[in-house]
């Protein structure tokens, strides 16, 4: 029997985000994301609407990392920004 792959541990630094390894025999998805995964969700979610799954990840990560709620507040932001310079010209 072949040694165990450490990327089918849970955490395991080989498994680092979800994008590219999903449908990897034996992957299993992290419980909660990296920033890298929820940062690509903030700019996703911008773009056009989360699953309930994707959404309930990112919350959950942001409810522990400050660096993520700051981006995700700074990337809002600037939308809005962005929204009310088009309206102004």
């Amino acid at each position: 029997m072949p040694p165990p792959d450490p990327k089918d541990r849970e955490g395991a630094e080989g498994a680092e985000g979800a994008e590219g390894a999903e449908g990897a025999p034996g992957y299993r998805k992290r419980l909660l994301p990296h920033c890298e995964e929820v940062h690509h969700l903030t700019m996703k979610g911008m773009d056009q609407p989360l699953t309930w799954a994707e959404r309930l990840r990112a919350r959950a990560h942001m409810t522990i990392c400050d660096a993520c709620t700051n981006f995700n507040g700074q990337m809002q932001l600037m939308r809005k920004a962005m929204r009310r310079l088009g309206r102004d010209e």
